[in-house]
């Protein structure tokens, strides 16, 4: 039975596969990955994690793999294992694949075509399309390597990033697929009912963003379809759209904001389109008129275009120097003219999923903290995107986010879960912010604001959008508030609205007098029901004065219901955590507990699949000799026996254990047989003698020490070896 065959018996997965593949490839010759020339990342790369039930995963994907042409990218292979063990996925994977496979070591550069397997108990970081070795921060069992792998392959290649989930407990990967995705990558996840162990697989499921769900051997061809469509020459129609693209761009539109009430049309084309030629690979259609036909017939590739549309890029203090000026340059302005009974108000739009309005609310506490003085806070974070909204609610982040934060800020305002794995926010930051699902493009925007911060949102919306927002950002602000936006944003041509205060930083301040865009305001609140078109022959000021306070009535009756509804909600849903986290204590121990004993045990089975693969070996090599054959241990009890020798010493399968003195010999005239096997165990001399059976046959008989592979003496081995046939043979 050949060892591929073996190992599927032990997972007893993937039978039906194995029965049309080979269940071992001829070996590729490895040359050395520092022998290959170190080239720039510009092709996928793969990051694969899997954990309890991943080997006949790997083995069914690999074997999935067109065995005539190269796949065009890279693979990152990252499975649970027991720390303290040798891997010999390696070996394993090297038996599936003619692509080259390599243990990862540290510096390794990741080269098309290739194959790179994690050692047990290090994380894997990519940078510069180089592979980093660094040692685990928590214990065994808390750790998570495949969501480590999975955030550093998206930030490092972004959109050539592609994740893929396989069998696993535990939710390992989870937070990794939603970093992959905000980079604009690509994720597969295993169907839960082809894996092994389906937590992991229906963990990443339940965010929301996996591209593909597929059996484990149908994952490679949906895979290189994808590549293929996105990474090769590309679509013409997205470099020069006909007017019959323009119109199925139009009916796209339609359908999304149809199914989702949100108007994509004024965002930039060149992501828009790019969005939608990504989904159009993953489901390997060509035409957009087909993937129009597609959307009108599935309401769920609908939603997933939506959530592939939004942009989640986000960190804690993403932006080191932006942050800092942020810090010292502005949060101080906001209180330096307020009194302690005025209300502090912070809005920041299209937060995603939340990280960078909590890193705000704790710039504002650390200010509040040194004046030590207190003010009523109040941060506003909205997004149209309610996936991403409950998870900021929920204020509860991977542990992957520890190097964005300093340690004396993840002390103070973090608290790490009982499993290990996240950090919840600490509700004295919590307690400051209001999230809520909110379309700038439609909705009417909030108002007394003294800071908004909206990074990286402008960079994606077309010019008439951003021409829009400008305005009613300067309305939304109170006099001289502050706005703070991305590196690659800017105010256009709204100088009058806005003074630059850090140009480096995109910090700017709001300016008053007459020359405001009256009109650009008065077209961007056109969605709030009380604004009423003030009279002609009125200045400015007059018009701003009338929007403003219809307005102001508007949304305080609003603000007040919302601000009322999300409280008792923050009440009953802090109830509801308080006692779920108590019960999920316990869950997560055990489901930690779990994983280690599942690991471990996966591990048995592979070695003790290599025994078995080894006694069959060695038995069928010992019957296929003919010659006889007598184990014995330390105290001269037999261990086992070739059935040539059952003849000679009158040997049974019931004999195993007991002392070979024991044992009715067949020899004619020789008694020494006990004796001589203790003679060569105490001096370590073989012997050899002549021996004859009762039916005449002549053996030549060797006992020889019986050495482990480490060289310990363990026993003796008793051989005979017909020197004359037997007189009925002759």
């Amino acid at each position: 039975m050949s060892y591929g065959k073996t190992l599927r018996k032990v997972t007893s997965s993937m039978q039906s596969r194995a029965s049309s593949c080979p269940a071992v490839l001829p070996a590729p010759v490895i040359a050395s990955s520092a022998a290959l020339p170190p080239v720039p990342v510009a092709f996928p790369v793969v990051g694969m994690g899997a954990s309890a039930g991943g080997l006949a995963a790997f083995e069914a994907f690999f074997l999935g793999m067109p065995t005539n042409a190269d796949p065009g990218m890279a693979f990152i292979v990252v499975q649970h294992l027991a720390p303290d063990r040798e891997s010999i996925l390696v070996d394993l994977i090297r038996r599936y694949t003619r692509m080259p496979v390599f243990a990862v070591t540290d510096g390794m550069v990741v080269q098309i075509n290739c194959v790179y397997v994690a050692a047990p108990n290090c994380n894997i970081a990519l940078m510069h399309g180089t592979l980093h070795l660094l040692d685990p921060v928590v214990p065994c069992g808390l750790r998570l390597p495949i969501d480590f792998l999975f955030r550093s392959l998206a930030q490092d290649q972004h959109e050539n990033a592609i994740g893929i989930v396989l069998s696993g407990t535990g939710r390992d990967g989870t937070q990794g697929v939603r970093t992959i995705k905000s980079e604009a990558g690509m994720v597969m996840v295993q169907t839960p009912e082809s894996a092994e162990f389906d937590g992991m697989p229906r963990s990443a499921i339940a965010t929301g963003v996996t591209d593909c769900e597929l059996t484990p051997a149908a994952m490679p061809a949906c895979l290189i379809s994808y590549v293929v469509r996105t990474f090769g020459r590309g679509s013409r129609w997205m470099a020069d759209p006909t007017p019959k693209v323009k119109n199925a761009l139009q009916q796209i539109f339609v359908l999304l904001h149809t199914q989702t009430n949100h108007d994509f049309a004024q965002y930039t084309s060149s992501i828009i389109m790019r969005r939608i030629e990504r989904r159009m690979a993953v489901h390997q259609i060509i035409a957009i008129d087909d993937y129009v036909a597609y959307l009108q017939q599935a309401p769920l590739e609908v939603d997933a275009l939506f959530r592939d549309m939004l942009i989640g890029v986000t960190n804690f203090f993403r932006d080191t120097e932006a942050f800092e000026a942020l810090e010292t340059k502005i949060i101080p302005k906001l209180f330096a003219n307020k009194a302690t009974s005025d209300v502090v108000r912070v809005w920041v739009p299209g937060c995603s999923t939340g990280e960078e309005a909590y890193s705000i609310a704790i710039l504002l506490h650390e200010c509040m903290s040194a004046l030590k003085q207190s003010w009523t806070v109040q941060v506003f974070a909205t997004d149209i995107d309610a996936r991403a909204i409950a998870t900021a609610r929920a204020g509860l982040f991977p542990t992957s986010m520890e190097p964005d934060i300093s340690a004396q800020r993840l002390a103070r305002y973090f608290a790490l879960t009982p499993d290990g794995t996240a950090y919840r926010i600490q509700k004295s930051i919590r307690n400051l912010m209001v999230f809520s699902e909110h379309d700038l493009n439609k909705d009417p925007p909030l108002s007394k604001v003294d800071l908004i911060s909206c990074r990286n949102l402008l960079i994606y919306l077309g010019a008439d959008l951003q021409n829009k927002l400008i305005p009613l950002f300067h309305y939304a602000l109170n006099p001289n508030g502050l706005l703070f936006l991305g590196r690659s944003e800017d105010v256009g041509g709204f100088v009058d609205l806005f003074s630059v205060l850090d140009r480096k930083s995109r910090l700017f301040q709001r300016r008053w007098g007459k020359s405001m865009r009256v009109d650009a305001l008065h077209d961007g609140a056109a969605t709030a029901p009380e604004w009423v078109h003030p009279p002609r022959g009125l200045d400015d000021l007059q018009v701003r004065d009338a929007y403003l306070q219809a307005t102001q009535k508007f949304w305080e009756r609003s603000n007040e219901d919302f601000k009322s509804s999300i409280e008792e909600m923050q009440s009953v849903n802090e109830e509801l955590q308080s006692t779920n986290e108590e019960m999920e204590t316990s869950k997560e121990e055990l489901q930690s507990l779990n994983e280690e004993l599942t690991t471990s045990n996966v591990d048995l089975q592979i070695r003790v699949a290599c025994l078995t693969l080894a006694n069959h070996d060695l038995n069928n090599c010992l019957a296929g000799t003919g010659i006889a054959m007598v184990f014995l241990d330390h105290s001269l009890r037999i261990l086992r026996f070739t059935h040539s020798a059952e003849q000679i010493i009158n040997l049974m399968l019931t004999d195993v254990g007991r002392p070979v003195g024991h044992i009715a010999s067949n020899l004619v005239g020789y008694d020494r047989l006990v004796t001589d096997a203790q003679v060569v165990l105490d001096t370590l001399i073989s012997v050899e003698i002549e021996v004859q059976t009762h039916e005449s046959g002549r053996y030549a008989m060797r006992i020889k020490p019986y050495r482990t592979l480490d060289n310990v003496v363990a026993g003796v081995v008793i051989t005979f070896v017909d020197k004359l046939p037997a007189k009925s043979k002759a």
